[in-house]
């Protein structure tokens, strides 16, 4: 069963947080550039076996560097790419539930039993002008009835693929975890 709140959605896609996760990444993804740079430029003016050990620490540096930005980009993108969906799905709509779709039928066919009678009555009644706006209230009612019930027919799957959507974008991190241990001093060691 699947509840979305529309306010909520719109929270987490303005959340600073996810914000500052983008900045974060595009800082880093600025010092793998540099460090980068400064790989190819001192190469050519920096030799001996010394230089040999900076460097390789520096591109190990680097590698794991440009492999947490490509987790972290693919995290975030999850995250934007799976709420906007359901922002999508919700559309004018401020809640969806899917527990509520049996009500929501049983409701629509007491309305289908309103218009038949309703209908009935049409051809006994004289005041037919007050038979044939109730008609056309429950007629619209109807009509919303079943966009609701489309919409929530599909709400736990949508659900389903927005949740597939974030676990493909911790699939990242994950496999980055994996190749990788974070000490507790807070450093990044990277392992092959």
């Amino acid at each position: 069963m699947a509840k979305l709140y529309l306010d909520e959605i719109e929270a987490a896609l303005s959340f600073s947080g996810l914000e500052n996760l983008k900045t974060d990444i595009d800082d880093s993804k600025k010092l793998s550039t540099s460090l980068s740079e400064f790989i190819s430029t001192s190469s050519s003016k920096l030799t001996g076996e010394q230089w040999e050990a900076v460097r390789g620490k520096v591109t190990e540096y680097n590698n794991v560097s440009e492999a947490r930005n490509s987790a972290a980009t693919s995290l975030y993108d999850a995250i934007k790419e799976g709420l906007t969906l359901l922002k999508n799905y919700l559309g004018e709509d401020q809640m969806l539930d899917s527990s509520q779709l049996n009500e929501c039928i049983s409701k629509k066919k007491q309305c289908e039993n309103t218009i038949s009678s309703l209908k009935a009555k049409l051809s006994t009644e004289t005041n037919t002008s007050s038979i044939r706006s109730q008609i056309n209230s429950a007629e619209e009612t109807l009509k919303e009835l079943n966009r609701l019930i489309k919409k929530l027919e599909g709400l736990d799957e949508v659900y389903q693929q927005a949740l597939s959507i974030f676990e493909n974008g911790l699939q990242g991190v994950t496999n980055l975890q994996s190749k990788s241990n974070i000490k507790h001093s807070g450093k990044f060691v990277y392992s092959k």
